[in-house]
């Protein structure tokens, strides 16, 4: 897992409003053994 400068994990924010895009992306995270929190919205508004 990648880490900040300080020492805290890193939060990816994936906006993909086409809900098998999103899970796709996911699967591939977790196929490429990205271990860090991912959190997803929908839209750009929900992310700000």
């Amino acid at each position: 897992m990648k880490r900040s400068a300080t020492g805290a994990p890193l939060v990816l924010l994936l906006i993909e409003d086409n809900a098998v895009h999103a899970e796709m992306v996911m699967r591939s995270f977790e196929q490429h053994k990205v271990s860090n929190i991912i959190k997803h919205v929908e839209d750009d508004q929900a992310g700000n």
